[in-house]
């Protein structure tokens, strides 16, 4: 005992024994167990403890890190190969050069311990800190330490993913992020994907056209694993059926996990279930619709000039967006900007595709605001480049300037024939409560179209009062007034037409009167003014 409590007291880490060493001490001798009795571990296999460590004690004395801890030297070898790359080693001109003599190999160039100019790195765009071996390094030594505690270090992993996510882990990251756990090897292992199906022909036909540019991907064992995965989903999801685009929405999954189709196959599970799971129904066009009608809305509410164009052409979304959302842009973008497009989908809510097709839309303003219908097809049967980076930072504002009810269940039949969104009660008193500006106003705008007398019977403090019957010219116009101006001096923030259930479509016609003029951020209120009818929020003009 004194002798195995030595070995744990040592020092040097270096010469320290690891716990799979010190199981091979006499002390555990009586109490050795079988492999084949070896428990296997409840959760994914986050970090594959069986890659050993690379030896680079021959670089400490000519570096002169001797004596002193050497980070890299701790790291397990895919790590350190990952790093090598990114400073540029190659391992074929490394074969074709290896009798030149090279003045500073690129392994010499790698980080011996994290800098303190992370943060000044952290700031540079994604395409650079990717490429940056010291910032990456940095990042790897943090996602490692927390995917090993997973899951119980989830949230830290969601709050480190929302400034980037590692290209080196980012399989297991996302993972992390869809709540795979669970023995997911024998999961899959135990689904039948030999028996033949009735879906087995669309398959066959599916994967030879599935991002076929990729070496991977397109090879025969590409195939075979792809083929696999797919059963799998299928046999294992009788509720659901295939559609096209599920090969590419499997295909970020099997290239990341192309070494692991179990967790390929559990990720995209996860995937569908939370982002597409009424899609996958055997009668999937009322959840087309009402994803697309709410997709309508979203444009008319953050760029109301190009939903006016393309609302006048008669470039609806069912031309063009059905294949963005059912395969959450897979079949659109080519995998190293859908990695670069997801690292941020997988930290968002189900409406987050939504405002990625609003940004993606944004960024062809110039060009769709001078198409007419014709051109617009073209434009979008064969998608122009797109700069993803941009795309994501704007998805993002997008998001958190739309009221959360905007998703709220709402029959389709109504949602299509209106062009604003609706807005529930809850949201818009937490606007008017917290949303304030430096100037102390309100960041949303209520206006109640009500007449004059309901208005003074019970009215939302700040809105304002236009009523409907004498607001709005015959032309389609807002008639000037004091009331007007205070409307216009709101153009840009959130404004709430406000009605009753009775006058609903007086509601509907002055937000598209809004609309028209080109108004952003306008929506109704759910349900009109009778959901304050008890809350107390209703104040009686003295």
């Amino acid at each position: 005992m004194r002798g195995f409590l030595q070995l744990c007291l040592t020092v040097d880490p270096e010469d320290r024994p690891v716990p799979r060493n010190l199981l091979s001490h006499s002390l555990f001798q009586p109490f050795v167990m079988s492999a084949s009795l070896i428990p296997v571990p409840p959760h994914f296999p986050v970090i594959d403890p069986s890659l050993c460590l690379i030896d680079f004690s021959q670089y400490k004395a000519k570096l002169g890190l001797n004596g002193r801890r050497d980070q890299l030297c701790e790291r397990p070898m895919r790590e350190v190969y990952h790093l090598w790359q990114l400073a540029g080693g190659n391992v074929e001109q490394e074969l074709k050069k290896q009798k030149l003599v090279r003045i500073k190999p690129a392994i010499l160039t790698l980080p011996r311990e994290c800098g303190t100019d992370e943060l000044e790195t952290s700031q540079l765009p994604l395409v650079i800190r990717e490429r940056d071996v010291e910032y990456q390094f940095h990042r790897l030594l943090i996602f490692e330490r927390l995917l090993q505690s997973y899951p119980f270090k989830a949230e830290s992993i969601l709050r480190e993913a929302r400034k980037d996510t590692p290209p080196f882990y980012r399989a297991l990251v996302w993972a992390s992020l869809l709540g795979v756990d669970g023995p997911v090897a024998q999961t899959y292992q135990q689904i039948d994907k030999e028996t033949p199906t009735p879906t087995d022909r669309q398959i066959e036909v599916d994967i030879p056209r599935c991002h076929q540019y990729d070496e991977l991907l397109s090879s025969p064992q590409g195939h075979a694993k792809f083929t696999r995965v797919l059963k799998a989903w299928v046999v294992s999801h009788a509720h659901l059926v295939y559609w096209q685009g599920l090969d590419s929405l499997c295909a970020p999954f099997l290239y990341l996990n192309f070494n692991n189709e179990a967790l390929a196959y559990a990720c995209l599970s996860q995937f569908i279930d939370k982002y597409l799971h009424k899609f996958f129904l055997r009668d999937n066009s009322a959840v087309i619709q009402e994803y697309l009608a709410k997709f309508s809305h979203m444009i008319a509410f953050h760029d109301p000039q190009l939903f006016n164009h393309l609302d006048n052409i008669g470039f609806i979304p069912e031309l063009y967006a059905i294949p963005w959302f059912l395969t959450m842009y897979t079949h659109v973008f080519p995998l190293q900007k859908i990695f670069l497009l997801w690292d941020t989908l997988l930290l968002g809510e189900a409406s987050l595709p939504l405002c990625i097709g609003v940004a993606l839309l944004r960024q062809l303003k110039d060009r769709l605001l001078q198409f007419g219908f014709n051109e617009c097809i073209l434009l979008f049967s064969d998608m122009p480049d797109i700069d993803m980076e941009r795309v994501v930072r704007e998805s993002v504002q997008v998001f958190c300037s739309t009221p959360p009810s905007v998703m709220d269940a709402v029959p389709v039949v109504e949602l299509k024939r209106e062009k604003c969104p609706r807005a529930c009660g809850a949201d818009l008193l937490e606007l008017l409560a917290h949303k304030r500006s430096r100037s102390g106003r309100a960041k949303v705008l209520v206006v109640d179209i009500r007449s004059p007398d309901e208005f003074a019977r019970g009215m939302l403090t700040d809105a304002i009062n236009l009523p409907a019957e004498s607001s709005i010219t015959s032309e389609g116009l807002l008639n000037p007034s004091s009331q007007t101006d205070i409307l216009n001096s709101y153009r840009g923030k959130i404004i709430c037409v406000m009605g009753s259930r009775n006058n609903w479509e007086q509601v509907v016609k002055f937000a598209e009167t809004l609309l028209a003029q080109e108004f952003p951020r306008v929506c109704t209120l759910h349900q009109g003014v009778e959901v304050f009818r008890a809350s107390g929020a209703l104040v009686v003009r003295s």
